[in-house]
């Protein structure tokens, strides 16, 4: 009962196979044409039955490979595939050819013939060199009905049996269904059996040292290896002495310093004089996002107080402790593009618009606001035009990119290790330059001493010096308002004018008693909150979520090899239709 509950299965398989097979491989005959360099000249004919519409098939062949614990490259070039229209990608060390048309469908018998070279695979050993060659890859999606195969030498050279190895089966096989035949310098044979899935044929030819010319040994590649493997990691000490990180050392202390001088061209080390009014024709966002070199949430903010110092606005307080903002009349044509954003935004819908009302709609207008203000500041001319040149443009990234895949380079296909890894961390240090703040023009110097005075003199709040100002401009406090804000420094600010003056400013109105009237001085330092400011015009809408859960479903002895074996060797790799 067993036995037939076996078959059965097996028979089921086998019917399923066949339905989803898509194509078979009536025969694959390869010819190897080795030259006296070492060079292997491949042709392979491939005839294949479509049993259901395809574009074509793929090769897929293997670039890189491990025997031994070594790692060595085989390059493959000179693709050609006579006939057909064909792609070749490298992916993951595999040439994939991919052959035939996207809009073409092809059903029944085709012949494609697959030609291309491969370098660096007949390798000299310490007796012997050799060829070792995966003739047709074990990764093919589907049987091979018949294999033949062929070798051809340079020159005619007699060998025993034990000097040609062939094998056939999946990986690790060990079997040799194959009749085979070596004249001359030729080695040809076939399979005496279909190749089934996953199987493929290996052949290994040993040569006399000196048989061939100019071809890679064993410890050559071992030793190029060595620097990129694991368990074999070796470094040439004579050309990887620890005093040779020296150089790269010193080069990168050049580097910085001369950025450091750059960077501090114009850096003054004055002490800050306090200042008392901000710079000629500079809104209260623009010197606060200049003072640190970054737009904040409160530089923005900071336009609705110096609006309504400059008169094109109101500010209300509600008895419900709710604010408004008024509007009283457009902004000139000429004020910068990030006021007039800000602004018409605002009060785009209404001329009143109320603190409650407002949150969740304008933070996609902040962000863009953050933009507009930060690109007058860079073209405002603060920053040195040579360090931005240099550090702040496509340059220094490019320039630190080569230095590090120079050192990449030298890493990975010379011996000196320690001098390639120490030019990668020139280039990986000295990128972290394009981020820090580019250094000041003479005139960014001189407007940023100025603000750090202003920032000073607001945080400081000298009784004296401000009761002088205030008697000199009365309206001192609400002009310095704005610039306190975007400082950061709104609390000190009025906490300062607490002790100086009695009413609010005359642009903010309380509701009392069924009429609007200017409060005094301590109930507006209690009401007006930056923070409410912020929350009502720079968050963005809420997004609804919906509590039902998620919206997507759950849903041959004497080879250097140790002994062959089908499957080992270079070459290899299979293929499949598309």
């Amino acid at each position: 009962m067993g036995r037939f509950f076996s078959l059965f299965a097996l028979f089921l398989l086998s019917l399923f196979q066949a339905k989803t097979q898509t194509f078979v491989i009536d025969s694959f005959n390869v010819e190897v044409r080795v030259t006296r360099d070492g060079v292997l000249d491949i042709t392979e004919k491939i005839d294949v039955n479509f049993l259901k519409e395809s574009r074509g098939i793929f090769r897929v062949i293997p670039t890189r490979y491990d025997f031994d614990g070594v790692n060595h490259s085989a390059p493959i070039e000179n693709i050609e595939v006579p006939g057909h229209k064909f792609h070749v990608t490298d992916v993951q060390h595999e040439k994939r050819i991919r052959i035939g048309d996207a809009l073409v469908y092809l059903t029944g018998p085709q012949h494609y013939e697959i030609q291309y070279t491969v370098d660096q695979t007949v390798i000299a050993y310490d007796e012997h060199a050799e060829i070792y060659w995966n003739l047709t890859g074990n990764s093919w999606e589907v049987p091979i009905q018949n294999v033949f195969f062929k070798v051809i030498l340079p020159e005619p050279i007699p060998l025993r049996s034990e000097d040609v190895g062939l094998w056939v089966g999946e990986y690790d096989s060990e079997a040799n269904d194959i009749i085979y035949d070596y004249s001359g310098n030729t080695l040809k044979g076939q399979l005496t059996r279909p190749l089934n899935r996953k199987d493929g044929v290996t052949a290994a030819l040993k040569l006399p040292l000196g048989y061939f010319d100019n071809i890679p040994t064993y410890e050559e590649i071992k030793e190029k290896s060595s620097r990129f493997t694991g368990g074999g990691f070796e470094i040439d000490k004579d050309k990887n002495k620890w005093w040779f990180i020296a150089f790269p050392i010193f080069l990168l202390g050049i580097i910085r310093e001369w950025w450091k001088r750059r960077r501090n061209a114009n850096k003054s080390h004055e002490p800050i004089v306090p200042k008392y009014y901000p710079p000629k024709g500079l809104t209260s966002a623009h010197v606060g996002a200049y003072i640190d070199h970054k737009v904040h949430k409160r530089d923005v903010i900071s336009l609705i107080p110096y609006w309504a110092t400059e008169g094109f606005i109101k500010v209300r307080g509600l008895e419900d402790g709710d604010m408004q903002l008024v509007k009283l009349k457009d902004l000139p044509p000429e004020f910068p593009e990030y006021e007039h954003t800000f602004f018409d935004a605002i009060f785009e819908q209404s001329g009143v618009v109320s603190f409650s009302e407002a949150q969740h709609k304008y933070g996609p207008v902040y962000f863009q606001v953050k933009g507009q203000l930060a690109k007058e500041i860079e073209n405002a001319g603060y920053y040195d035009p040579n360090y931005v040149y240099w550090f702040k443009s496509w340059r220094w990234p490019i320039i630190c990119s080569l230095a590090a895949a120079a050192g990449l380079w030298i890493t990975i296909f010379t011996p000196y290790l320690i001098f390639g890894i120490g030019i990668i961390v020139i280039g990986i240090f000295c990128f972290g330059f394009s981020f820090f703040t580019a250094s000041l023009s003479e005139y960014g110097q001189e407007i940023h001493e100025h603000l750090l005075g202003l920032a000073e003199f607001l945080k400081a709040g000298d009784d004296e010096e401000v009761q002088r100002l205030s008697n000199q401009d009365p309206n001192y406090f609400s002009h310095m308002l704005p610039y306190a804000v975007a400082f950061g420094y709104d609390k000190q600010w009025l906490k300062t004018y607490e002790k100086i003056s009695t009413r609010a400013p005359s642009w903010y109105e309380a509701y009392h008693m069924g009429v609007w009237v200017v409060p005094n001085f301590i109930d507006f330092s209690r009401s007006f909150e930056t923070n409410e400011m912020t929350k009502a015009f720079t968050t963005f809408p809420k997004i609804e979520t919906s509590s039902g859960g998620s919206a997507f479903s759950s849903s041959g002895g004497g080879f250097s090899s140790g002994g062959g074996f089908s499957g080992g060797g270079f070459g290899g790799g299979g293929g499949g239709s598309w």
